[in-house]
């Protein structure tokens, strides 16, 4: 059984972000843990790719419900191949044979894409989190949609050699709508109405393939928020407040006395 790989880049939404990214395990998630895991695995993969296979159509059941740990097994050859080997094991044991399939028909049932469509709503799901490189760990953005740009140039095939081995690699291009507007996770009510806007955009995005149309790029904006992220440094605005509150309230009081004893010498 050979591995197939993917690499998704994207572009954004975002002025400040003009160039093309690759997607990898920090787009997702930042943890010091996985992140050693993610470097350990790259030294047997190709670059900032994330693994599937066409051999087997693959569904939720056959992954793990964590999306932690789902995002780990699309870096773990010997983790995905194990679900493989599973899905050919039943096989053998309802229908008394090997697993075999030929090019022709994973190209005839879609295999391919049925994998690479799950692999890539799941992670880009309407909702989740966003780390964009070289910005503070402590600010994401959120995903409020995303497509495939340009349709017809989107999906590329090569060959990369790794370790002495020949890999076959999906580039996947991706344009993604990202928001500073929404803090931590996102309610189920703006997930809705994000979901309504992204069902809209869609729909014109299916007309405009159906038509033979260029599809539009989402409408560039501005970062709001490039700050340092939400840690609170020593002290902070309250202590520096109350400091000042403090200062206030002491020279209120001497004041207070001054005017008192000029009233009395008065007398």
């Amino acid at each position: 059984m050979t591995l197939s790989f993917m690499r998704i880049n994207y572009k954004t939404n975002f002025y400040q972000y003009p160039a093309t990214y690759p997607t990898d395990a920090s787009t997702f998630r930042i943890n010091d843990n996985i992140m050693s895991k993610i470097k350990k695995y790259n030294k047997e993969l190709p670059q900032n790719t994330l693994i599937f296979s066409d051999v087997f159509p693959l569904s939720a059941s056959d992954y793990p419900k964590d999306d932690t740990d789902f995002l780990l097994l699309l870096k773990s050859p010997i983790d995905y191949y194990t679900i493989i080997q599973k899905k050919k094991d039943a096989y053998k044991k309802k229908n008394g044979k090997d697993y075999k399939i030929t090019k022709a028909q994973i190209k005839k049932y879609k295999y391919k894409e049925h994998n690479l469509k799950y692999i890539i709503e799941r992670l880009f799901k309407v909702g989740n989190r966003i780390y964009l490189p070289g910005r503070d760990k402590y600010r994401p953005v959120t995903l409020t949609n995303y497509q495939f740009v340009p349709y017809n140039m989107a999906f590329g095939e090569s060959k990369e050699n790794i370790l002495g081995k020949n890999f076959n690699v999906v580039t996947v291009l991706l344009e993604l709508e990202l928001s500073e507007d929404f803090r931590g996770s996102v309610g189920m009510d703006d997930l809705k109405k994000m979901d309504c806007k992204q069902k809209s955009k869609r729909i014109g995005n299916i007309w405009n393939v159906l038509k033979g149309n260029e599809r539009s790029s989402f409408k560039k904006r501005d970062i709001k928020h490039n700050t340092p992220g939400m840690y609170k440094p020593s002290g902070g605005a309250k202590s520096r407040r109350r400091r000042k509150t403090r200062r206030s309230r002491r020279k209120s009081r001497k004041t207070k006395k001054k005017r008192y004893y000029k009233k009395k010498h008065r007398k």
